[in-house]
């Protein structure tokens, strides 16, 4: 079977950079040679913008995930447009690079949020498959969660 053919799955990561477990996130994909997806909170990558620099100079993609991580429905079009355009400049700042994409934080998103988002030439980016990690920090529950609901879209 050539590898155009084999099922893949995209991995992402989200509400970081972290000064301790991104690293070794970033070691383990390096090791395996796999890219991932960072959506990325412009407050932390303030702080880390070493992390976010080598994660894109390894070609994974990063994705503007607010400044941090406000409630998209429960603020202005100004104040998104505001976390977007602050993360933004955190992000260029650390890597050079623009994004592409906004991930709303707890996935939400309305006409409001499509509106600024499209207004900013970003799309929207969202999830199939949520692994309920931050539900039970139980690493086997994680992979069972994954394994078991995996479908092709």
């Amino acid at each position: 079977m050539s590898h155009s053919n084999r099922p893949v799955a995209a991995i992402t990561f989200d509400d970081g950079p972290s000064q301790k477990i991104t690293p070794e996130i970033l070691k383990l994909l390096s090791q395996y040679n796999i890219p991932a997806t960072f959506s990325v909170l412009g407050s932390l990558v303030s702080s880390y913008p070493d992390i976010v620099r080598e994660a894109s100079n390894m070609n994974c993609e990063i994705v503007n995930h607010s400044w941090n991580h406000e409630n998209f429905h429960k603020i202005t079009e100004n104040e998104i447009a505001d976390s977007i355009l602050r993360t933004e400049d955190a992000i260029f700042n650390a890597c050079h690079k623009h994004t592409t994409f906004v991930r709303p934080p707890y996935g939400c998103s309305d006409t409001r949020v499509t509106k600024v988002v499209k207004d900013m030439n970003k799309a929207q980016l969202f999830w199939n498959l949520d692994s309920l990690d931050w539900k039970s920090r139980d690493s086997h529950a994680i992979i069972s969660e994954v394994i078991n609901n995996i479908r092709s879209y």
